[in-house]
């Protein structure tokens, strides 16, 4: 009899897993399907705070950068990217500055300038 209650308390566990790896598999396909939303709006009032919040940044840090960079970015010619650019205002600043890199933009969100710098590209994904 011990044997019997065993077996079929074990059967009860071994489901019970089962259901549970199911429904995890299932939310992990639904978790799939979502699509993500952009946190930034396109409306004109959030690209000013955008533009805003950089040069706050750039006054609270006395830089557009903190890498040690500024040696290559004026003598060499090298390539800056930035995905997730926005309105593009930190690429065009340094495009303008610095003359001998070219500067990348993406964004999947079209909202920065129609005139660029001709050192600074950007592109909508």
């Amino acid at each position: 009899m011990g044997n019997n209650n065993s077996s079929l308390s074990h059967k009860n566990i071994k489901t019970e897993l089962d259901k549970e790896i199911d429904n995890k598999t299932t939310d992990l396909e639904e978790e799939k399907e979502l699509k993500l939303k952009y946190v930034i709006p396109k409306s004109d009032e959030a690209i000013d705070i955008t533009h805003t919040f950089h040069f706050f940044q750039r006054y609270l840090f006395q830089s557009n950068f903190s890498s040690p960079i500024k040696e290559r970015l004026t003598q060499e010619k090298c390539k800056v990217l930035d995905i997730g650019c926005g309105p593009g205002t930190w690429l065009l600043e340094l495009a303008n500055q610095y003359e001998n890199t070219l500067f990348y933009g993406i964004e999947n969100n079209l909202i920065y300038p129609n005139e660029v710098s001709t050192h600074a590209q950007f592109q909508e994904l």
